[in-house]
């Protein structure tokens, strides 16, 4: 979505399916931000244990921020906020941690 095309094509199932299972997919447009593309990595991970919670990535701040926007606009901050009880250390640790996953990404 981020590039406007889909992040996986081939011409067979057989084929789509391999690059989907080994995270063969094509690199974002450089005028990507570097947020948008460690956002990007981050729910890639095929290792469920780098791979961020929908919870985790809520409170990525570029997330979190259009969260907010969407409650204040729809006037439905109670029925949305309870789901995101918000905890500034939290967004730290998990900025940190998608930060860190991506960042090693880029050594390899």
């Amino acid at each position: 979505m981020a590039s406007f095309k889909k992040p996986f094509t081939h011409q067979n199932s057989s084929g789509l399916f391999e690059k989907i299972a080994n995270n063969n997919y094509e690199p974002l447009p450089q005028e990507t931000s570097l947020e948008v593309q460690m956002l990007i990595y981050v729910m890639l991970q095929k290792d469920y244990t780098e791979r961020s919670s929908i919870f985790e990535i809520a409170y990525i701040q570029c997330i979190h921020n259009q969260i907010n926007k969407f409650m204040m606009e729809n006037d439905c901050k109670y029925q949305i906020a309870k789901y995101f009880s918000y905890d500034s250390s939290k967004q730290d640790n998990i900025s940190l941690k998608a930060f860190l996953v991506f960042a090693k990404s880029l050594k390899s």
